[in-house]
């Protein structure tokens, strides 16, 4: 089993929507950019990415039996 994180967005400041009023990205103007992870689970055998334990799991059983 492999546990990985998976860049699934990367925002930049700017380009968030801001509250009324406010200017865009103004809540997260002391980051450089937001990124978002996925954590995935990968299977050795085959290579296969599941982001649900429960259904890796389930898959590991269609290499062991």
């Amino acid at each position: 089993e492999t546990l990985r994180w998976t860049v699934v967005q990367h925002i930049e400041p700017g380009s968030l929507p801001g509250a009324s009023g406010a200017k865009p990205g103004a809540a997260f103007s002391d980051f450089g950019s937001i990124i978002v992870l996925q954590k995935s689970y990968e299977c050795r055998e085959c290579g296969k990415t599941f982001s649900c334990s429960s259904h890796f799991s389930k898959h590991r059983r269609t290499h062991t039996g």
